[in-house]
């Protein structure tokens, strides 16, 4: 027996995680039975267009879309307090081992560039923009940590600055 029981009144609620845009087998699977959709998206347009696909299959098929609450998945990479931060925590990054051995210290530029150009990164006003664009869109923000060099430093780091001076701003 699991203890404690999950909420059983009316029923545990059912949220589905998407990451493709377009998938009519999972857009029919949210309207018709999901609560929530966590949407990995990589625009504010990109997730605009992913609610405009299920509220277009909830009202063919007679669901309220309102109903539906949305999650958004944000990984973080490199989060500078100014930009004199931001830059040697880009350059101490590329000094540290990294969890994944295959990134080699000749890609370790490469992945970083892809990381602070698709994740939140930059300044503390970069990153408030950045996640700011989802604010009216989403019911839930779900912000990853950085998954390079010392996770454990890093992730800290990232968790301070986000506590104590990004959350605040949104």
């Amino acid at each position: 027996m699991f203890h404690p029981k999950p909420v059983q009144k009316p029923r545990v609620p059912i949220w589905v995680g998407n990451q493709k845009l377009k998938t009519p087998m999972m857009e029919e699977t949210i309207a018709h039975y999901a609560d929530g959709l966590n949407y990995d998206s990589k625009t504010p347009e990109d997730f605009a267009e992913k609610k405009n696909h299920v509220k277009e299959v909830c009202e063919r098929i007679g669901r309220d879309f309102d109903e539906l609450k949305w999650s958004m998945y944000l990984s973080t990479s490199v989060i500078g307090r100014d930009i004199d931060d931001f830059e040697m925590k880009k350059q101490d990054l590329l000094n540290q081992p990294w969890l994944f051995e295959e990134i080699t210290d000749e890609l370790k530029p490469k992945v970083l560039e892809v990381m602070l150009r698709e994740y939140v990164s930059g300044t503390i006003d970069d990153a408030v923009q950045k996640i700011s664009q989802y604010k009216e869109e989403v019911d839930v923000m779900i912000l990853g940590l950085p998954m390079m060099g010392n996770l454990l430093e890093n992730g800290l780091d990232t968790i301070k600055i986000l506590k104590d001076h990004i959350v605040s701003k949104l």
